[in-house]
């Protein structure tokens, strides 16, 4: 019992003598990648919605005129609910999940309004509210931050702060987001030759590996 003891006491030590002489004996030259960091196109970093909503409510040009959706709903039914068979706004094609009816979103007695599984209604400057009865995990992450973007500060409380609602990226009747190629990976400041304002940037990992090669030509 005695002996187990003593060497639990001893194992601490034992480990750390291991670590020691394992540094100590470890070659002092790595291979630091330095490959330089790879150009990207400014087109591909602008930060713009990906959309823009088309307003609250939504306004369209008819014949010179700017109308809203009140302005011809208000004068005649639509020929059904369905999305089939449309008089008008054939350029939508509705490919939202479960969703075949236009009604399923949109208020029918005020068309200027959506429509609630309560059958209250919302602006639709408020439509991440229609959003979050069927995306209800993803308005959670959207609120706390984790989905969707926001944009011109940190600071929640700040006047310039603006947080980009889901119609701003996601089109509302399709908003399966199209597939986006990945950027290539940036190399951190102390891995290569960075580009731009940062090219007189040396960092001390390569001054250390530059030093090295300076010592071994200088042996030579």
């Amino acid at each position: 019992m005695r002996h187990a003891q003593t060497f639990t006491e001893w194992l601490p030590a034992l480990v750390f003598t291991v670590c020691a002489v394992a540094l100590f004996l470890a070659p002092t030259h790595s291979n630091v990648p330095t490959t330089p960091t790879p150009e990207v196109n400014p087109e591909d970093l602008q930060t713009t919605a990906a959309r823009e909503p088309l307003g609250n409510p939504p306004i369209t040009k008819i014949n010179g005129f700017d109308r809203d959706c009140q302005d011809c709903h208000s004068l005649f039914k639509s020929k059904q609910a369905h999305n089939d068979g449309k008089l008008q706004h054939d350029h939508i094609k509705l490919q939202h999940g479960l969703n075949s009816d236009c009604l399923n979103c949109h208020l029918e007695k005020d068309r200027n309004k959506l429509r609630l599984h309560s059958n209250k209604s919302v602006t639709f400057d408020k439509s991440e509210m229609l959003c979050a009865q069927c995306h209800g995990t993803t308005f959670r992450d959207w609120k706390n931050g984790s989905h969707g973007r926001v944009q011109g500060s940190w600071i929640e409380h700040s006047e310039e702060r603006t947080r980009l609602t889901c119609v701003a990226c996601h089109d509302p009747h399709k908003p399966a987001f199209p597939g986006i190629a990945p950027l290539p990976g940036p190399q951190t400041l102390r891995m290569g030759k960075p580009n731009g304002y940062h090219a007189h940037y040396k960092s001390s990992l390569m001054e250390w590996l530059n030093q090295d090669e300076n010592e071994e030509h200088t042996h030579e």
